[in-house]
């Protein structure tokens, strides 16, 4: 195979409605059973791994949005970069309620309250970045993303970005292509993550990865943008 791994997003990706199709699984298997290398790039906290539906298909999975990198056979975890200060998720609970969720890294809220988010970041003056997933926002340490996790994955495990396929469906998985040999969208993502594919599936979220499984193990993808 040309491309040898495939780093894939989660639900909206991999992952209809947070389950994992039958047939999704069964490509995935025998992508695995060829050879292939398969790595999950998610948004998803750490502690919400543990209901991820056939965790065991990946070889390693990169966390909280490039800030951490799992392994799901080990259980063990290496962060990334620093976590918040502990008056970040403090602030924006007095302001957001139940709406924040705080990772080991990744603080998340919902993306009607940006103007109070940005308020607070403002306050705090930390350098941390918003990027918007869906109606989601993901607030992270600057240059820290999907693209710095893979990167950091592929490093540890001595693969070449043109040696592997990313495939996402937001706004957060453009960095995801950009750092892959080849982006990839499945054909129900959200416009601005089209826009910086170079393939689009027929299929969307779940089957559109069993279809781009199929093609890899065909070699019936376009070659990889080096120059990137």
């Amino acid at each position: 195979m040309r491309y040898v791994g495939l780093a894939t997003d989660g639900d909206g990706t991999v992952l209809k409605d947070n389950r994992m199709a039958d047939d999704v699984a069964l490509a995935l298997e025998r992508f695995r059973a060829a050879g292939g290398r398969l790595f999950l790039i998610t948004g998803e906290l750490v502690e919400q791994l543990a209901e991820f539906p056939r965790l065991d298909l990946f070889e390693q999975v990169v966390a909280e949005n490039g800030a951490v990198l799992f392994d799901p056979a080990t259980r063990g975890e290496t962060i990334l970069c620093e976590p918040p200060p502990a008056v970040l998720g403090k602030m924006l609970r007095e302001r957001l309620a139940s709406k924040v969720k705080c990772g080991r890294v990744v603080v998340t809220a919902k993306k009607e309250s940006k103007r109070e988010v940005e308020d607070v970041l403002a306050k705090l003056n930390i350098g941390w970045q918003i990027i918007s997933n869906r109606k989601d926002l993901l607030l992270l340490p600057a240059r820290v993303d999907k693209a710095s996790g893979l990167k950091t994955l592929l490093k540890k495990i001595g693969l070449a970005r043109n040696q592997v396929v990313g495939i996402g469906d937001a706004e957060n998985d453009i960095a995801l292509m950009r750092a892959s040999g080849l982006g990839v969208t499945v054909a129900d993502a959200e416009p601005q993550a089209k826009a910086h594919a170079r393939l689009v599936t027929e299929g969307g979220a779940g089957g559109g990865v069993a279809e781009l499984v199929e093609r890899m193990m065909r070699d019936d993808l376009p070659s990889s943008d080096s120059s990137l």
